[in-house]
């Protein structure tokens, strides 16, 4: 008999099991109400780009074949957005794709890959499928720190995570922080720095490897995603940035067929439609900072948020605290890290949510009396 435990590959049985946020329909059953609002998964508030949405429909008919493996108005599109040639471009389904990908090309068992201390799960589940060994970096002050990671360095690192802003803290490693890694690292340390959060920073704060990852000068693919941004995270569209050589590496192992023509025909119409990122842009910079302000009036502690979300720390039972969010009619998001065990992370939704979430808080606080 076929024993699949015992056939695993190395580091696979280690993978935990990834838990997402708890869907509209799952605590609607358990709640009984049908009047919920989900601010867990950092998804955006407006929906799809109507842009984006028109271009789907106008897909369907061709969605009973197969999407063109390299399609050429899509990564014109993609390197004109982002100032670089389409030869230095990569697409995939989602952001997680474009990490696996870099797994799969550059790791090999036994591999050290550095990983902060508390960031997206998929890193350290990427690097255990390939028998990889993920290694912690602390981040004091729930910061990632550039001195953490290069003391982490050892003969056998080769690749390190780094999410900017970081999530689930949402906090934003400044460009003084990624100097002193590229300048410090060894080369045959290969960098997976995924941004895809980063139309949420300040501009004029926010570090990138792009340049550099493109020309070749540090070993790198930069990750970004239309799924905030511009409302794609269920069609499932992710792309990476980097220098030619680097993307031919990446090809090799991508499978023909991971974007869907709906994703491909999605993503080129979203990248025009400037005024629906703006207005997200604008409606996160308002209800980020109305929360902000709301739950430090509530006595708690929120982190200085770069992203589409804030995390604050309670001070008390967060898991109850969400479940009482819930009875409340409002989602949030649970970090899974025991670092964590007193924070819960809340999606930055319209205004209206906004309000909704503070005032169930406010009262989910006041019920504790």
């Amino acid at each position: 008999m076929f024993q699949p435990r015992q056939a695993a590959a190395p580091g696979v049985l280690d993978i935990p099991e990834y838990v997402p946020g708890r869907s509209i329909e799952q605590v609607a059953r358990e709640a009984g109400r049908d009047d919920l609002i989900k601010l867990a998964s950092n998804e955006n508030p407006f929906g799809m780009s109507p842009r984006a949405a028109a271009a789907i429909n106008a897909a369907i008919p061709r969605a009973a074949q197969y999407p063109e493996v390299y399609e050429t108005e899509l990564q014109d599109a993609l390197a004109a957005h982002c100032g670089v040639g389409s030869a230095n471009i990569i697409t995939g389904n989602g952001a997680d794709s474009i990490i696996y990908l870099a797994a799969l090309a550059f790791l090999k068992p036994s591999d050290e890959v550095i990983i902060p201390e508390l960031t997206f799960d998929m890193y350290a589940i990427a690097a255990r499928s390939k028998g990889a060994v993920p290694v912690s970096a602390a981040m004091p002050n729930l910061e990632i720190d550039a001195d953490q990671i290069l003391s982490a360095v050892t003969e056998r690192t080769r690749m390190l995570f780094l999410c900017n802003p970081n999530n689930p803290t949402g906090t934003l490693l400044a460009q003084s922080g990624l100097d002193r890694l590229r300048a410090a690292l060894p080369d045959r340390v290969f960098v997976v720095y995924d941004e895809v959060y980063a139309d949420f920073a300040p501009p004029d704060r926010m570090p990138s490897l792009a340049a550099l990852a493109v020309a070749g000068e540090c070993g790198a693919v930069v990750v970004r995603s239309l799924a905030k941004s511009h409302g794609l995270a269920g069609v499932r569209f992710g792309y990476g940035i980097a220098s030619a050589e680097t993307i031919a590496v990446l090809q090799r192992v991508r499978p023909p067929f991971d974007t869907s023509v709906l994703a491909q025909r999605a993503a080129v119409a979203a990248l025009t439609d400037a005024e629906f990122l703006r207005r997200t842009v604008s409606n996160n910079d308002a209800g980020r900072r109305a929360i902000t302000a709301g739950v430090e009036e509530l006595g708690m502690q929120p982190v200085p948020s770069a992203a589409n979300f804030v995390l604050f720390d309670t001070g008390r039972d967060a898991a109850a605290l969400a479940a009482a969010l819930e009875q409340r009619g409002v989602i949030v998001r649970i970090p899974r890290a025991p670092r964590l065990s007193g924070y819960l992370r809340v999606s930055v939704g319209v205004p209206d949510e906004v309000q909704r979430f503070l005032a169930a808080l406010a009262d989910a606080v006041g019920g504790e009396a």
